[in-house]
């Protein structure tokens, strides 16, 4: 089992490749692999993997893996290979709300804005000044409370 932090950065091409660096390649314990198994919460898919040429751990995601597998964004994340062949990106952390109207653009109905404004907020408050799971730990934390005083006051 590899747990490693990498850059994840979104391309456009719409087939199912990771193109991975070769650093990252070796610290998952992937070299040489073609195909691999990527895991986000409860989704998984099977991808192929190209090496790429750039120093550091990078992990190329491609849009036909990111609809499939819903990527949010680039950047920071955690990777774990647990078993042979797997990638697992998170952790993934949801939200429960029970708000009745939903849509794309408003996925929590009402409560959107406020959640968005909430983690933010706390993300812009939040110095990184320890370990990642740390860091991860507190956002969450503070977004809980800013979004349970945002509730209270409004």
């Amino acid at each position: 089992m590899s747990l490693t932090v990498c850059n994840v950065h979104l391309t456009p091409n719409s087939e199912k490749i990771l193109y991975v660096s070769n650093s990252l390649l070796k610290q998952l314990k992937l070299a040489g692999k073609r195909s691999v198994r990527l895991r986000l919460g409860k989704t998984i898919i099977p991808a192929s993997v190209r090496p790429i040429q750039k120093p550091g751990k990078h992990l190329y995601v491609t849009a036909g893996l990111r609809s499939a597998v819903r990527v949010p964004k680039s950047g920071s994340v955690f990777l774990l290979n647990e078993t042979e062949g797997d990638i697992h990106i998170g952790p993934l952390i949801g939200i429960m709300s029970d708000g009745t109207s939903r849509s794309s653009s408003a996925p929590f109905g009402s409560r959107t804005g406020l959640l968005d404004r909430s983690f933010a907020l706390a993300i812009r408050r939040h110095t990184c000044s320890h370990s990642l799971p740390a860091t991860l730990i507190g956002i969450t934390i503070r977004c809980l409370a800013i979004f349970l005083a945002l509730r209270e006051a409004g």
